[in-house]
C-alpha cells in the first residue's frame, strides 16, 4: 500500500542522511517527482496513513491510491483533511 511505501521510503532516506531523494528514485527505478509525490502521503494525518496501511486489499488498493489522495495533501489543516478523506470514503466503492 501507498502508505506503508512511502513511510518505508521516508525511513530509507533517515537512516541514510547520504542518500539524496534523487539517488533513492534512481536505486528505486523511478522518477524522482514519483518519489516525491509518494513521500506526499506522509502529509496526510496518522489516522489516514494507518487507515490505508490497514485496508489492504487488491480492491481496496485500487481506490487507495497516492493520486486519488494527492488532493488531500495539499490540504494545511489536518481536521480538514479528515474531512475531506471520510468525504472520499463515502464516495468510494469497496
Amino acid at each position: 500500500d501507498i502508505a506503508t511505501r512511502a513511510r518505508r521510503y521516508a525511513d530509507t532516506l533517515a537512516r541514510n542522511p547520504e542518500l539524496t531523494k534523487t539517488q533513492l528514485a534512481q536505486y528505486l527505478g523511478i522518477s524522482r517527482i514519483r518519489l516525491f509525490q509518494i513521500l506526499s502521503v506522509l502529509k496526510l494525518p496518522e489516522a489516514v496513513l494507518d487507515f490505508i496501511a490497514a485496508h489492504d486489499t487488491p480492491e481496496q488498493k485500487a481506490v487507495l491510491t497516492e493520486r486519488r489522495l494527492r488532493p488531500l495533501t495539499r490540504v494545511e489543516d489536518e481536521a480538514e483533511q479528515l474531512a475531506q478523506f471520510r468525504e472520499f470514503l463515502e464516495c468510494a466503492i469497496f
